[in-house]
């Protein structure tokens, strides 16, 4: 199977994998070669990059396993929810406390979600990573 992975990996074809992990585990077997990616998050978690979740009653949060909502549509434009201060720590590299220094973090960011419920910061390592 990871002949095949790589043979079509070298050809080009990226594999869009949903959980964050597989690029490390990936990487690892040497299957996955990181590319410079100049700062942009091109995979991983998309919380305040790529998506937020908006319930049934308007409430928006970052991410669909935190229990705190961000705002609340049609109360407050999507637009500034979107670009608010809360969504703006979620961008800050910095904020990430062991996977900033990761060469896989505009890959995966971990999970903050995860990280949470831990430790009761979404900033600290995500516990399911073995880097």
């Amino acid at each position: 199977m990871w002949q095949v992975y790589d043979e079509l990996y070298e050809r080009g074809t990226r594999f869009p994998l949903k959980d964050h992990l597989w690029n490390l585990y990936l990487m690892e077997k040497g299957l996955f070669k990181p590319e410079p990616t100049n700062g942009i998050i091109v995979g991983g978690c998309g919380m305040a990059v790529s998506h937020l979740t908006v319930l049934a009653d308007g409430r928006v949060y970052a991410c669909r396993r935190f229990t705190s909502p961000i705002g609340k549509v049609p109360e407050q434009q999507f637009d500034e929810l979107f670009m608010s201060d809360s969504l703006n720590e979620y961008r800050i590299r910095e904020n990430f406390e062991k996977c900033n220094e990761c060469e896989l973090f505009t890959y995966c960011r971990g999970c903050p979600a995860v990280s949470h419920c831990a430790t009761g910061s979404w900033k600290s390592a995500d516990p399911q990573c073995w880097k």
